[in-house]
């Protein structure tokens, strides 16, 4: 090729080179429109994320397509190759779609890292004093709290009763004027021992028969000043729950004594823990450590004609005993009617 094939495709790979040069900040403006307006906070939808998360969210995105690898190829091959060399003007102009393209990025960031910190003075009162009432003066002066997202909004709690590092969403419902937030749900799952000590300290205090036993759902614990390691047994009269389910072991047993455990329950234990109940509560019975039979209470309400109604069905494994599905009223149980489809 002669010197002057030589300098036309020199002209022509600095033309295209230029083109692909200028556009390839492209990217850099659009995450920073992506920072400013914000966007789902992933592929599938999502609440909405702004400044800087936004902005990692959508490298991670480029990168994976790959738009990043090919921008900055396309932008450090040209500034070692043309913009090095060439005029002023060039690098001029190189200079400042760089400083633009930083701008774009680093403006939006900075707006809603204020909008985000003023995010988080305005509910913190009102966060740790709910966190006071429901979980103690420890819980509420030593949370660390930061903002996850901005629009519901939801943030990040970091609490003494729980490892450190470990992070508890908590949420304020605009509809219920109210907190949602799993602190009591995550320190359960995560305190080994904890929920079947519990339930064992219920079967004492409620006065449970050998064979029967609580399996309750924390609800809340006021944990006043203990933190994370120390002895839990002192939470248990501190703790808030739903008794959803009771566990029956039956050894030898009759019709009758199987129909009478829902009258027996209702009647002699419910009363012991009648406002932890919402609605209904589940009776397993076992038999020779197989599940026997599951029995729903329903607690008195205008759809039953005010009366408790027990729900029987029996497992597969018993099909024997399967003519006893069905449902009865408890204060029927005992009299002649005592079953009904």
């Amino acid at each position: 090729m002669s010197n002057d094939g030589k300098e036309i495709a020199k002209k022509i790979l600095g033309f295209v080179g230029g083109i692909l040069f200028f556009a390839s900040f492209i990217p850099w403006i659009f995450f920073g429109f992506c920072a400013l307006y914000g966007v789902s906070e992933n592929f599938f939808g999502g609440a909405n994320i702004y400044g800087l998360k936004a902005l990692c969210c959508m490298f991670e995105w480029f990168l994976a397509i790959p738009v990043i690898e090919i921008c900055l190829f396309i932008e450090i091959f040209y500034v070692i190759f043309f913009v090095r060399k060439a005029g002023k003007g060039l690098k001029i102009a190189s200079i400042v779609c760089a400083a633009v393209s930083i701008l774009a990025m680093l403006i939006p960031c900075c707006i809603w890292g204020v909008k985000d910190h003023k995010r988080i003075k305005e509910y913190e009162p009102d966060l740790r004093e709910y966190l006071k009432k429901t979980y103690g003066e420890t819980m509420s002066r030593e949370a660390k709290i930061s903002l996850k997202y901005y629009d519901e909004p939801t943030f990040n709690l970091e609490t003494p009763v729980l490892p450190d590092g470990h992070i508890t969403e908590i949420s304020y419902r605009d509809y219920e004027d109210d907190y949602m937030e799993f602190v009591a749900n995550d320190y359960c799952a995560l305190v080994d021992g904890f929920n079947d000590d519990f339930d064992n300290y219920l079967d004492k205090e409620l006065g449970l028969p050998e064979n029967m036993h609580m399996d309750a759902h924390v609800e809340a614990i006021d944990f006043g000043d203990y933190h994370y390691g120390d002895d839990y047994t002192e939470l248990f009269p501190r703790t808030e729950y739903m008794a959803g389910r009771m566990n029956v072991e039956l050894e030898e047993f009759t019709y009758d004594e199987l129909l009478n455990i829902p009258k027996t329950i209702y009647e002699e234990y419910v009363p012991l823990f009648e406002d932890k109940v919402s609605g209904s509560i589940i009776i397993l019975v076992t038999h020779e450590g197989q599940n026997f039979c599951t029995i729903q209470v329903d607690m008195p309400s205008e759809g039953n004609h005010n009366r408790a109604i027990a729900v029987f069905t029996v497992s597969n494994n018993y099909k024997e005993y399967k003519d006893i599905d069905g449902y009865v009223f408890i204060d029927e149980i005992g009299k002649d009617v005592v079953h009904m489809e």
